[in-house]
């Protein structure tokens, strides 16, 4: 009775929860029908439905074709793919229809699902090909599939280094979604615009256009769905960028609780952001520990690997050749590479995860003695040809490292110039995943012989090594490995023109580095 009570208001949730009480699961499912699913694709009440899958029987899920679809965006936007995948494919049991409008409603649905699961296992032109087709054939009435399809459409161009195609298509879905009146929807649209401004560097707009949408949105509706903590996890990401620790730490930390208590598969964002908050503060058996918590949160909740197993193991690299684990890292770099065809397409959220891998493998390359410098400069002209400014700052660094390396000091001057200038520019102290990068004012302040010749890790070796560290002392502060550390030391003294490490130390000091 209080079921039928609450359906007569109106009130779907409690209506569902009273028949379930009741031990009524179909009356409880013909409730569930009534959900709005504008609602469930902002993210509303997403946990509760997953659990009231739970207290009802498969053959009841898969009853109708409304439930059908239900769950499969339910599965679909916490991350479940393959789920989602077998979940809406049992359509064709309802097929064919003699209503052909209802027919054509049900086949653009399963056009708009299949295209977001493509997305999320890095499978471009499929993607793109039942979007478009998802697009064509959606009725007004299923605006919230279509802003959800346009944004994926969005995040593929930011993905692919498609940025101008990228801006036009955010203008668009903004636009399309104030004229549906959804709040929600613009501020979870907002993200994608944001995403777009960080891959260029554009770091205070970017936390500029979050905070407003803070402060002149529905705050009430915002904390009811996955949105607010997504917004407070990149902000934290935005502030590490611009080397603001104490902010970073602390929107962090508030978007992986709002995250974990909604079950919102964006917590693995604020675990990855705490990682590398440790990482910046050199504690890196505590960004491990975090990087093991993503990986736990992402496995209990069933998450398809392709959503974040390649910047997992991005991260994880960067952390084992800390520790001077070099094969370990090449390893799991040519692993996630040698998944990739040409039409894959990198994970939400992590535009630039394909060419951070290939960066990463170059830096290895070098460190073992190889001539990497024409690779970079390729990676370098397509960074700037996509207008990813912060990226192609730390292309120029490892640019000028490898030219070092090899002797060729103006060109390593040169380059060491425009990645400081770049990076001063966009206000970039945060690079992904750096655990010794200097403060721009105390880079700035270098002198030009100096700035010519050492790179940031040189710098801080030396540092240590005027403490009167060891060899081995200095490894184990670091993290790094003996070898790298001797390895170290001898450019170190090469590029600095002396023969031991004292004297390598008196020269910094005539030069004010030291």
């Amino acid at each position: 009775q209080a079921s039928q009570w609450f359906a007569a208001r109106g009130e779907v949730r409690e209506a569902v929860e009273h028949a379930l009480k009741g031990g009524q699961p179909e009356v409880a499912a013909s409730f569930l029908e009534r959900f709005a699913e504008e609602r469930l694709l902002q993210g509303q009440d997403l946990a509760l439905i997953l659990h009231w899958r739970s207290s009802l029987p498969e053959s009841l899920l898969t009853s109708t074709p409304r439930l059908i679809l239900l769950n499969a965006w339910a599965l679909l936007l916490v991350g479940r793919l393959e789920e989602a995948l077998a979940c809406v494919d049992q359509l064709a049991r309802f097929q064919p229809r003699a209503d052909a409008a209802r027919l054509a409603d049900l086949y653009a649905q399963w056009q708009a699902i299949r295209g977001v699961a493509a997305y999320g296992a890095g499978q471009a032109s499929e993607a793109r090909a039942h979007l478009l087709e998802a697009l064509s054939a959606l009725p007004e009435s299923a605006w919230a599939q279509s802003l959800l399809c346009r944004s994926v459409l969005t995040q593929i161009a930011i993905g692919e280094g498609q940025l101008e195609q990228a801006q036009q298509l955010s203008h668009e879905v903004l636009k399309q979604a104030r004229l549906c009146g959804s709040a929600v929807f613009e501020a979870l649209l907002e993200l994608d615009h944001a995403l777009l401004l960080e891959v260029r560097g554009e770091f205070a707009r970017a936390e500029a256009l979050l905070r407003r949408v803070l402060e002149q949105g529905d705050a009430q509706s915002l904390r009811q769905t996955p949105v607010h903590s997504r917004i407070m996890l990149r902000l934290g990401r935005l502030a590490l960028r611009q080397g603001c620790i104490e902010p970073a730490a602390s929107h962090l930390q508030a978007g992986l609780e709002d995250a974990l208590a909604g079950g919102d598969p964006g917590a693995f964002h604020g675990y990855l952001g705490l990682a590398e908050l440790a990482t910046y503060r050199r504690d890196i058996p505590a960004a491990f520990a975090h990087l093991g918590e993503a990986e736990r949160w992402m496995q209990r909740h069933r998450i398809s690997d392709t959503l974040y197993r390649g910047v997992l193991l991005l991260a994880s690299s960067r952390l084992w050749i800390y520790q001077g684990h070099h094969q370990r890292a090449r390893e799991a770099l040519t692993r996630v590479l040698g998944h990739r065809c040409e039409t894959s397409v990198p994970p939400p959220n992590f535009p630039e995860l394909f060419l951070r891998l290939q960066h990463l493998l170059l830096c290895l390359d070098m460190a073992r003695g190889e001539d990497v410098r024409e690779a970079l400069q390729q990676l370098l002209e397509q960074a700037v040809g996509q207008g990813r400014q912060a990226f192609a700052s730390e292309l120029w660094s490892s640019y000028a490292e490898a030219c070092s390396a090899c002797a060729d000091l103006p060109a390593a001057n040169q380059a060491r110039q425009t990645a400081q200038s770049l990076r001063q520019c966009l206000n970039y102290q945060g690079v992904w995943f750096a655990a010794d990068e200097l403060p721009l004012a105390a880079i700035g302040e270098m002198p030009a012989a100096a700035d010519a010749c050492l790179s940031c890790r040189e710098l801080t070796v030396l540092r240590l090594i005027a403490q009167g560290l060891s060899n081995q002392e200095v490894a184990e502060q670091l993290f790094i490995s003996l070898h790298t550390v001797k390895t170290h030391a001898r450019r170190i003294n090469g590029k600095l023109g002396v023969a031991r490490r004292t004297q390598a130390v008196a020269r910094a000091k005539a030069l004010g580095v030291l």
